[in-house]
C-alpha cells in the first residue's frame, strides 16, 4: 500500500487527514491549523495553491475572510435586524395598548359592558373550575360482570365489602371546566362571559 503524503508540507500522513476533492490530494491537521482551521477551509473548493497562499497570508499577519466568517457576519446582521423588528413590534404593541386604554368607547371594548355600572373598563379572566364526580360502571360492565359480582361480593365477602365501602369510599373523578369571567375595574362586579 502506498504512503499518503501531505500536499502542503510533504509529511507522511496517518488516519487523521483531510481530503482535497479538486486535486485528489490530502492535507495534514497541522497544515489545516496553519491555514486557519477546518471552519476556514473548504476542501471541496480550495486547491493546494489556495491553501499555500492562505498560509502565507496568515504568516504575514493579513486578515483572511472565509465562507464561515462571511456567514457569521451575515448571521450577525440578520439577528440585529430581527432584534430591531422585535423592538419595533413591541413599541407598536405598547402604542396600541395605550390607545385602547385611553379610548373607552373603542370597538374592542364596546362589546363588554359592566351590568352594574355600564363601564367599558373590564378585564377578562379565564377560571378553571374543578368538580369531583363519582365514577359509575357502564352498562357493559353491569351486563358482563356486575350482575354476578355484586351479589357474590355481599354474600361471601360482607365484612371486607363493608370495610371497603366505609374506608375506601366511592371512586371519584376530577372534571375540569373553564369559565370566562369579566371583572369590572371600576365597581368590582364579576360576571360570566359567553
Amino acid at each position: 500500500m502506498s504512503k499518503i503524503i501531505c500536499c502542503i508540507c510533504n509529511k507522511e500522513l496517518g488516519l487523521n487527514r483531510y481530503k482535497l476533492k479538486k486535486e485528489n490530494g490530502w492535507i495534514c491537521p497541522n497544515c489545516v491549523k496553519k491555514a486557519g482551521g477546518v471552519l476556514n477551509l473548504s476542501p471541496g473548493k480550495d486547491t493546494i495553491n489556495d491553501i499555500k497562499e492562505r498560509i502565507k497570508k496568515i504568516n504575514n499577519g493579513e486578515q483572511i475572510e472565509s465562507d464561515f466568517t462571511k456567514a457569521k457576519e451575515e448571521l450577525k446582521n440578520s439577528t440585529t435586524e430581527i432584534k430591531e423588528n422585535v423592538n419595533e413590534a413591541k413599541e407598536n404593541i405598547k402604542d396600541l395598548k395605550r390607545i385602547l386604554s385611553n379610548n373607552n368607547d373603542g370597538p374592542l371594548t364596546s362589546e363588554l359592558i359592566c351590568p352594574n355600572c355600564n363601564s367599558h373598563n373590564i378585564s377578562i379572566q379565564i377560571i378553571n373550575e374543578q368538580q369531583l364526580k363519582t365514577k359509575h360502571h357502564g352498562i357493559i360492565w353491569w351486563i358482563c360482570v356486575g350482575w354476578w359480582w355484586i351479589p357474590i361480593k355481599w354474600i361471601f365477602l360482607t365484612i371486607p365489602a363493608l370495610l371497603a365501602a366505609i374506608f375506601i369510599g366511592k371512586r371519584k373523578k376530577i372534571v375540569n371546566k373553564t369559565v370566562k369571567k369579566g371583572v369590572c375595574q371600576q365597581c368590582g362586579t364579576v360576571f360570566n362571559i359567553k
